[in-house]
């Protein structure tokens, strides 16, 4: 997709070279989404702690000038970060490894589409270099993960005057939440270096931040008790409403990213 869009620029960047009046400019960038504060931090006993990870983003762009330093933009961006399934289970245990009882969690990615528009300055260091400022505000779409934790415990019981052996088998699932459009904000600054007349290289850094809504959903809970010939003795599951309590997660993240932008 980014190999398009950058294939797309191109050719634009091939059209009317002749011309020195540009307003318009296209640019695509991808680079390093690295979340902060809650949406980074490892705390249990934090609802609002997202364990998230470094992940990745891409943005596409359209600006117009409206003299040599001010401009408009808009900007279409999508981040994906993984959850830090170690650090959960890491801290299910208290850090500690117990030979019998086994935490296994598989989570999802926080995934995102943000659509932005706001204002740019832009200021010359030199005949190739310039330096750019943005503020953006806009809106985001973005989702809970599915999570799924196997809880495994190993035990004994007397069977007929013989110590036999059995494995319960706990399984919980928190599906894939989506949330509610949010308002998200952004801020960022960058370099950039003079190709030619139209083509420039970018290197950016940017802070964006909303807080959206969540409702906590009803987990499904299975548990199975095996015997130590493989033997299903027992089976339940059940829907278990852990309350839908409201709170507000924060979502925010340091982005570095380089691109192309063209003029026309």
């Amino acid at each position: 997709m980014v190999r398009i869009i950058i294939s797309v620029i191109l050719c634009l960047c091939a059209i009317d070279g002749q011309s020195q009046n540009y307003k318009w400019s296209i640019s695509a960038c991808a680079g390093l989404a690295i979340p902060v504060g809650k949406f980074a931090t490892q705390n249990l006993s934090d609802q609002t702690s997202a364990f998230a990870k470094i992940g990745e983003s891409a943005n596409l762009s359209f600006g117009y000038y409206l003299n040599k330093h001010y401009g408009v933009s808009a900007l279409v961006r999508l981040q994906r970060n993984k959850v830090d399934t170690k650090a959960q289970e890491s801290k299910s245990l208290n850090g500690v490894s117990y030979p019998n009882y086994n935490i296994k969690i598989n989570t999802g990615s926080w995934k995102s589409i943000a659509f932005m528009i706001g204002g740019y300055y832009q200021v010359s260091l030199s005949e190739r270099f310039y330096l750019n400022f943005e503020l953006k505000a806009g809106i985001i779409k973005t989702s809970v993960p599915k999570t799924t934790e196997l809880n495994t415990q190993f035990g004994t019981f007397y069977s007929n005057g013989v110590i036999e052996k059995d494995t319960t088998y706990t399984l919980i699932t928190k599906n894939k939440y989506p949330l509610q459009w949010t308002a998200a904000y952004l801020a960022s600054g960058g370099i950039k270096y003079k190709l030619n007349g139209k083509v420039f290289i970018l290197g950016l850094i940017d802070y964006s931040f909303t807080e959206p809504t969540v409702i906590r959903q009803p987990m499904e809970v299975v548990t199975s008790i095996a015997t130590s010939n493989g033997t299903v003795i027992a089976s339940s599951g059940a829907t278990v409403p852990i309350g839908r309590l409201k709170y507000k997660q924060p979502i925010a993240t340091i982005n570095i990213s380089f691109g192309i932008q063209c003029y026309f």
